[in-house]
Protein backbone atom coordinates (compact mmCIF):
# COMPACT_ATOMS: atom_id res chain seq x y z
CA UNK A 1 0.00 0.00 0.00
CA UNK A 2 1.26 3.52 -1.22
CA UNK A 3 1.89 6.11 1.83
CA UNK A 4 0.78 8.97 0.20
CA UNK A 5 2.50 11.47 2.05
CA UNK A 6 5.71 9.87 1.44
CA UNK A 7 5.12 9.55 -2.04
CA UNK A 8 4.66 13.15 -2.51
CA UNK A 9 7.91 13.58 -1.25
CA UNK A 10 9.69 11.15 -3.36
CA UNK A 11 7.95 12.57 -6.52
CA UNK A 12 8.59 16.08 -5.25
CA UNK A 13 12.60 14.88 -5.32
CA UNK A 14 12.56 13.31 -8.46
CA UNK A 15 10.55 16.40 -9.96
CA UNK A 16 13.65 18.26 -9.15
CA UNK A 17 15.99 16.84 -10.37
CA UNK A 18 14.78 16.75 -13.76
CA UNK A 19 14.38 20.38 -13.52
CA UNK A 20 18.23 19.89 -13.42
CA UNK A 21 18.72 20.90 -9.47
CA UNK A 22 21.67 19.06 -7.90
CA UNK A 23 21.88 17.21 -5.16
CA UNK A 24 23.22 20.00 -3.15
CA UNK A 25 20.39 22.33 -3.90
CA UNK A 26 17.66 20.00 -3.51
CA UNK A 27 18.94 18.96 -0.39
CA UNK A 28 18.99 22.74 0.69
CA UNK A 29 15.28 23.41 -1.25
CA UNK A 30 13.67 20.52 0.76
CA UNK A 31 15.68 21.89 4.54
CA UNK A 32 14.30 25.59 3.77
CA UNK A 33 10.66 24.37 3.38
CA UNK A 34 11.05 22.65 6.29
CA UNK A 35 9.92 18.74 4.51
CA UNK A 36 11.15 15.83 7.51
CA UNK A 37 13.30 13.51 6.43
CA UNK A 38 12.84 9.78 5.99
CA UNK A 39 13.57 9.06 9.77
CA UNK A 40 11.81 11.78 11.22
CA UNK A 41 8.90 11.01 9.55
CA UNK A 42 8.73 7.15 10.69
CA UNK A 43 9.38 8.33 14.02
CA UNK A 44 6.67 11.07 13.99
CA UNK A 45 3.93 8.96 12.40
CA UNK A 46 4.53 5.35 13.19
CA UNK A 47 7.09 5.81 16.29
CA UNK A 48 9.73 3.35 14.49
CA UNK A 49 13.27 4.23 15.46
CA UNK A 50 16.33 2.66 14.73
CA UNK A 51 19.50 2.09 16.92
CA UNK A 52 21.57 4.78 14.70
CA UNK A 53 18.77 7.40 14.54
CA UNK A 54 18.51 7.25 18.33
CA UNK A 55 22.44 7.84 18.47
CA UNK A 56 22.47 10.14 15.34
CA UNK A 57 18.90 11.59 15.43
CA UNK A 58 18.57 12.38 11.27
CA UNK A 59 16.42 16.03 11.05
CA UNK A 60 18.57 17.18 8.28
CA UNK A 61 18.19 16.80 4.45
CA UNK A 62 21.64 16.09 3.10
CA UNK A 63 23.69 15.12 -0.29
CA UNK A 64 23.61 11.39 0.37
CA UNK A 65 19.93 10.73 1.80
CA UNK A 66 18.25 12.72 -1.77
CA UNK A 67 21.19 10.31 -3.61
CA UNK A 68 19.47 6.91 -1.74
CA UNK A 69 16.44 8.11 -2.89
CA UNK A 70 17.07 8.87 -6.10
CA UNK A 71 18.95 5.53 -6.86
CA UNK A 72 16.14 3.43 -5.27
CA UNK A 73 14.15 0.87 -7.86
CA UNK A 74 11.68 0.30 -4.92
CA UNK A 75 9.89 3.48 -6.00
CA UNK A 76 9.52 2.01 -9.59
CA UNK A 77 7.54 -1.13 -8.10
CA UNK A 78 10.77 -3.51 -7.80
CA UNK A 79 12.38 -5.49 -5.25
CA UNK A 80 15.92 -5.66 -5.51
CA UNK A 81 18.41 -7.99 -3.71
CA UNK A 82 21.67 -9.45 -3.46
CA UNK A 83 23.29 -5.61 -3.58
CA UNK A 84 25.85 -7.21 -1.00
CA UNK A 85 27.68 -10.57 -0.33
CA UNK A 86 29.75 -11.98 2.59
CA UNK A 87 33.38 -12.39 1.62
CA UNK A 88 33.34 -15.71 2.90
CA UNK A 89 31.32 -18.51 4.32
CA UNK A 90 30.24 -17.64 7.80
CA UNK A 91 31.89 -14.12 7.61
CA UNK A 92 30.12 -11.33 8.59
CA UNK A 93 32.29 -8.79 6.62
CA UNK A 94 30.38 -7.59 3.16
CA UNK A 95 31.36 -5.92 0.24
CA UNK A 96 28.86 -4.78 -2.86
CA UNK A 97 27.86 -6.07 -5.94
CA UNK A 98 28.17 -5.04 -9.31
CA UNK A 99 25.11 -3.45 -10.27
CA UNK A 100 24.54 -5.82 -12.86
CA UNK A 101 24.50 -8.57 -10.90
CA UNK A 102 21.80 -7.40 -8.58
CA UNK A 103 18.39 -9.51 -8.31
CA UNK A 104 15.47 -7.60 -9.30
CA UNK A 105 11.95 -9.05 -9.18
CA UNK A 106 9.44 -6.24 -10.72
CA UNK A 107 6.24 -5.34 -10.25
CA UNK A 108 6.23 -6.50 -6.29
CA UNK A 109 3.97 -3.20 -5.86
CA UNK A 110 2.59 -0.17 -6.84
CA UNK A 111 5.04 1.95 -8.59
CA UNK A 112 5.09 5.52 -7.29
CA UNK A 113 7.67 7.19 -10.28
CA UNK A 114 7.66 5.88 -13.61
CA UNK A 115 10.72 4.11 -14.95
CA UNK A 116 10.80 7.15 -17.63
CA UNK A 117 11.11 9.55 -14.80
CA UNK A 118 13.56 7.32 -12.89
CA UNK A 119 15.86 6.79 -15.98
CA UNK A 120 15.42 10.16 -17.31
CA UNK A 121 16.46 11.64 -13.52
CA UNK A 122 19.45 9.03 -13.65
CA UNK A 123 21.02 10.29 -17.35
CA UNK A 124 20.66 14.27 -15.82
CA UNK A 125 23.09 13.18 -12.93
CA UNK A 126 25.58 11.06 -14.99
CA UNK A 127 25.84 13.89 -17.34
CA UNK A 128 26.55 16.70 -14.17
CA UNK A 129 29.18 17.64 -11.62
CA UNK A 130 28.75 14.88 -9.27
CA UNK A 131 28.44 11.61 -11.18
CA UNK A 132 29.61 11.84 -14.55
CA UNK A 133 32.68 13.33 -16.33
CA UNK A 134 34.39 15.93 -13.81
CA UNK A 135 33.43 18.79 -15.30
CA UNK A 136 35.58 20.76 -12.73
CA UNK A 137 39.06 20.13 -11.25
CA UNK A 138 39.52 19.68 -7.45
CA UNK A 139 39.87 23.21 -5.70
CA UNK A 140 43.17 23.90 -4.37
CA UNK A 141 42.10 24.38 -1.16
CA UNK A 142 39.81 21.87 -1.04
CA UNK A 143 40.08 19.57 2.50
CA UNK A 144 41.46 22.63 3.89
CA UNK A 145 39.12 25.31 4.29
CA UNK A 146 37.14 25.15 7.63
CA UNK A 147 34.10 26.62 9.49
CA UNK A 148 34.87 28.78 12.32
CA UNK A 149 31.50 28.16 13.55
CA UNK A 150 31.38 24.80 13.88
CA UNK A 151 34.84 23.54 13.27
CA UNK A 152 33.46 21.21 10.35
CA UNK A 153 35.22 21.05 7.11
CA UNK A 154 33.67 23.66 4.35
CA UNK A 155 31.93 22.20 1.23
CA UNK A 156 33.36 23.87 -1.76
CA UNK A 157 30.39 24.50 -4.84
CA UNK A 158 31.03 25.60 -8.12
CA UNK A 159 27.19 26.71 -8.02
CA UNK A 160 27.01 30.05 -9.48
CA UNK A 161 30.39 31.74 -8.48
CA UNK A 162 32.49 29.33 -7.26
CA UNK A 163 32.79 29.08 -3.40
CA UNK A 164 32.84 27.56 -0.02
CA UNK A 165 29.69 26.88 2.09
CA UNK A 166 29.25 25.61 5.52
CA UNK A 167 26.97 22.27 5.19
CA UNK A 168 26.18 22.92 8.93
CA UNK A 169 24.20 26.33 8.59
CA UNK A 170 22.76 24.75 5.59
CA UNK A 171 21.78 21.19 6.25
CA UNK A 172 22.77 22.32 9.73
CA UNK A 173 22.25 21.00 13.70
CA UNK A 174 19.36 23.94 13.71
CA UNK A 175 16.05 22.04 12.53
CA UNK A 176 13.70 21.69 15.34
CA UNK A 177 10.91 19.44 14.84
CA UNK A 178 7.91 18.89 16.67
CA UNK A 179 5.51 21.49 18.60
CA UNK A 180 8.65 22.82 20.52
CA UNK A 181 9.50 24.78 17.24
CA UNK A 182 8.09 27.67 18.58
CA UNK A 183 6.45 28.74 15.04
CA UNK A 184 2.84 30.24 14.61
CA UNK A 185 1.75 27.95 11.71
CA UNK A 186 2.53 24.26 10.84
CA UNK A 187 3.42 22.75 7.41
CA UNK A 188 1.29 20.21 6.11
CA UNK A 189 4.69 17.94 4.57
CA UNK A 190 2.41 15.55 3.09
CA UNK A 191 -1.13 15.61 1.47
CA UNK A 192 -2.54 12.55 -0.65
CA UNK A 193 -4.42 12.69 -3.80
CA UNK A 194 -7.61 15.26 -3.46
CA UNK A 195 -5.45 17.29 -0.54
CA UNK A 196 -6.27 14.98 1.99
CA UNK A 197 -3.64 14.49 4.26
CA UNK A 198 -2.25 10.68 5.24
CA UNK A 199 0.64 11.82 6.95
CA UNK A 200 1.09 13.75 10.00
CA UNK A 201 2.21 18.11 10.79
CA UNK A 202 5.14 19.55 11.91
CA UNK A 203 6.13 23.14 12.54
CA UNK A 204 10.22 23.30 11.73
CA UNK A 205 12.25 26.66 12.16
CA UNK A 206 15.93 27.24 12.11
CA UNK A 207 18.38 28.89 15.26
CA UNK A 208 20.39 31.82 14.83
CA UNK A 209 23.91 30.09 13.76
CA UNK A 210 27.46 30.94 14.35
CA UNK A 211 28.63 29.38 10.94
CA UNK A 212 29.92 31.19 8.16
CA UNK A 213 27.46 31.64 5.41
CA UNK A 214 30.08 31.13 2.62
CA UNK A 215 33.56 32.81 1.02
CA UNK A 216 34.40 32.93 -2.76
CA UNK A 217 37.03 31.37 -4.13
CA UNK A 218 38.80 34.42 -5.69
CA UNK A 219 38.54 36.05 -2.17
CA UNK A 220 39.53 33.03 0.21
CA UNK A 221 42.60 32.57 -2.62
CA UNK A 222 43.42 36.08 -2.61
CA UNK A 223 44.23 36.10 1.66
CA UNK A 224 45.70 32.81 1.66
CA UNK A 225 48.34 34.18 -1.08
CA UNK A 226 48.71 37.60 0.94
CA UNK A 227 49.32 35.09 4.03
CA UNK A 228 51.73 33.20 2.39
CA UNK A 229 53.33 36.35 0.42
CA UNK A 230 53.79 38.01 4.03
CA UNK A 231 54.89 34.51 6.03
CA UNK A 232 57.64 34.33 2.98
CA UNK A 233 58.69 38.19 3.63
CA UNK A 234 59.38 37.03 7.46
CA UNK A 235 61.27 34.31 6.74
CA UNK A 236 63.36 35.88 4.26
CA UNK A 237 64.05 38.83 6.87
CA UNK A 238 64.63 35.96 9.64
CA UNK A 239 67.52 34.56 7.11
CA UNK A 240 69.23 37.91 6.79
CA UNK A 241 69.23 38.15 10.65
CA UNK A 242 70.38 34.04 10.78
CA UNK A 243 73.49 35.01 8.65
CA UNK A 244 74.37 37.84 10.68
CA UNK A 245 73.87 35.23 13.43
CA UNK A 246 75.71 32.58 12.07
CA UNK A 247 78.71 35.25 11.41
CA UNK A 248 78.77 35.83 15.56
CA UNK A 249 78.24 31.77 15.84
CA UNK A 250 81.05 31.34 14.07
CA UNK A 251 83.22 33.85 15.70
CA UNK A 252 82.40 32.44 19.06
CA UNK A 253 82.93 28.86 17.77
CA UNK A 254 86.11 29.59 16.18
CA UNK A 255 87.20 30.99 19.66
CA UNK A 256 85.54 28.24 21.36
CA UNK A 257 87.89 26.03 19.25
CA UNK A 258 91.02 27.88 19.96
CA UNK A 259 90.55 27.58 23.82
CA UNK A 260 90.03 24.08 23.33
CA UNK A 261 93.17 23.39 21.43
CA UNK A 262 94.90 26.07 24.11
CA UNK A 263 94.07 23.67 26.97
CA UNK A 264 94.84 20.95 24.96
CA UNK A 265 98.28 21.57 24.89
CA UNK A 266 98.57 22.75 28.32
CA UNK A 267 97.57 18.82 29.05
CA UNK A 268 100.16 17.68 26.51
CA UNK A 269 102.91 20.13 28.43
CA UNK A 270 102.08 19.15 31.56
CA UNK A 271 102.49 15.40 30.76
CA UNK A 272 105.79 15.80 29.29
CA UNK A 273 106.24 17.58 32.68
CA UNK A 274 105.09 14.44 34.30
CA UNK A 275 107.61 12.02 32.46
CA UNK A 276 110.32 13.91 32.97
CA UNK A 277 110.00 15.00 36.65
CA UNK A 278 110.06 11.00 36.97
CA UNK A 279 113.08 10.44 35.54
CA UNK A 280 114.56 13.35 38.00
CA UNK A 281 112.44 10.75 40.29
CA UNK A 282 114.45 7.41 39.34
CA UNK A 283 117.51 9.33 38.79
CA UNK A 284 117.04 10.53 42.59
CA UNK A 285 117.57 13.89 41.45
CA UNK A 286 114.37 14.99 43.81
CA UNK A 287 113.05 13.38 46.72
CA UNK A 288 110.05 11.06 47.19
CA UNK A 289 107.83 13.30 48.50
CA UNK A 290 108.75 16.36 46.30
CA UNK A 291 108.02 14.13 43.48
CA UNK A 292 104.50 13.09 45.04
CA UNK A 293 103.54 16.67 45.76
CA UNK A 294 104.20 18.14 42.52
CA UNK A 295 102.51 14.93 40.68
CA UNK A 296 99.45 15.60 42.70
CA UNK A 297 99.37 19.44 42.15
CA UNK A 298 100.05 18.77 38.31
CA UNK A 299 97.14 15.88 37.91
CA UNK A 300 94.75 18.67 39.37
CA UNK A 301 95.37 20.54 37.23
CA UNK A 302 95.01 18.27 34.35
CA UNK A 303 91.57 17.03 35.67
CA UNK A 304 90.68 20.99 35.81
CA UNK A 305 91.71 21.53 32.12
CA UNK A 306 89.70 18.59 30.88
CA UNK A 307 86.76 20.16 33.32
CA UNK A 308 86.60 22.87 31.01
CA UNK A 309 87.57 21.58 27.86
CA UNK A 310 84.08 19.23 28.42
CA UNK A 311 82.39 22.43 28.90
CA UNK A 312 83.54 24.02 26.20
CA UNK A 313 82.61 21.17 23.72
CA UNK A 314 79.65 21.27 25.15
CA UNK A 315 78.68 24.59 24.43
CA UNK A 316 80.25 24.19 20.93
CA UNK A 317 77.78 21.34 20.36
CA UNK A 318 74.76 23.46 21.51
CA UNK A 319 75.43 25.96 19.57
CA UNK A 320 75.34 24.58 16.47
CA UNK A 321 72.18 22.72 17.29
CA UNK A 322 70.19 25.88 18.12
CA UNK A 323 71.48 27.24 14.85
CA UNK A 324 70.20 24.23 12.58
CA UNK A 325 67.21 24.30 14.35
CA UNK A 326 66.26 28.00 13.75
CA UNK A 327 66.92 27.80 10.51
CA UNK A 328 64.66 25.13 9.72
CA UNK A 329 61.82 25.90 7.04
CA UNK A 330 63.52 29.56 6.27
CA UNK A 331 64.84 28.82 2.62
CA UNK A 332 61.61 27.30 1.55
CA UNK A 333 59.29 30.07 2.41
CA UNK A 334 61.98 32.55 1.02
CA UNK A 335 60.45 31.05 -2.38
CA UNK A 336 57.11 32.36 -2.17
CA UNK A 337 57.79 36.18 -2.06
CA UNK A 338 55.59 36.54 -5.38
CA UNK A 339 53.10 33.92 -5.61
CA UNK A 340 51.75 34.03 -9.27
CA UNK A 341 49.29 31.07 -8.79
CA UNK A 342 47.82 29.39 -5.58
CA UNK A 343 48.74 25.93 -6.46
CA UNK A 344 47.36 22.29 -4.75
CA UNK A 345 51.09 21.32 -4.80
CA UNK A 346 51.74 24.89 -2.89
CA UNK A 347 49.07 24.73 -0.90
CA UNK A 348 50.02 21.06 0.22
CA UNK A 349 53.49 21.95 1.40
CA UNK A 350 52.83 25.66 3.07
CA UNK A 351 49.09 25.21 4.47
CA UNK A 352 48.04 23.50 7.30
CA UNK A 353 44.36 24.32 7.40
CA UNK A 354 42.33 28.00 6.55
CA UNK A 355 39.43 28.71 9.38
CA UNK A 356 36.86 30.88 7.81
CA UNK A 357 35.05 33.37 10.48
CA UNK A 358 31.20 34.46 10.16
CA UNK A 359 30.84 37.56 8.76
CA UNK A 360 29.21 40.23 10.45
CA UNK A 361 27.41 43.33 10.14
CA UNK A 362 30.00 46.02 9.77
CA UNK A 363 32.84 44.01 8.60
CA UNK A 364 34.32 44.29 4.92
CA UNK A 365 34.83 40.48 4.80
CA UNK A 366 34.97 37.09 6.38
CA UNK A 367 37.30 37.07 9.32
CA UNK A 368 40.14 34.09 7.70
CA UNK A 369 42.64 32.71 9.46
CA UNK A 370 45.72 31.25 7.62
CA UNK A 371 47.48 28.40 9.83
CA UNK A 372 50.88 27.67 8.22
CA UNK A 373 52.77 24.29 8.23
CA UNK A 374 56.07 25.80 9.16
CA UNK A 375 56.74 26.09 12.59
CA UNK A 376 59.13 28.72 12.31
CA UNK A 377 57.46 31.35 10.46
CA UNK A 378 53.91 31.05 12.81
Amino acid sequence: MVDYAAATVIRKIFEMALDGNSLYQISKILNEEGVVTPAIYMKQAVDRVDGNFKNHPQKNWTVSKVKRILDNEMYLGNMVQGKLRSTSVGSKRQVHVPEEEWIRVPGTHEAIISKDMFEKAKKIRADGFYYGERKHESHVLKGKVFCGGCGKRMVHSYQGRPKYVCNTRYYGSGYVVGEEAGVDAAVDLFAGPGGVSKGVYFSVSKYECECTDMIRDEDLEAIVVRAIEDAAKRAVDMVELQKAADKVVFEKRRALEDEIKGLDLRIAEIDQVLMEMYEDYREEKISREEYLERKVELEEKVLGFKEKMRLLEDSLVNGLDLQVKDATGLDVMGKYLKVEKLTKELVDVVVERVVVGKKRQGDAGNVVEVRLKMDVIK
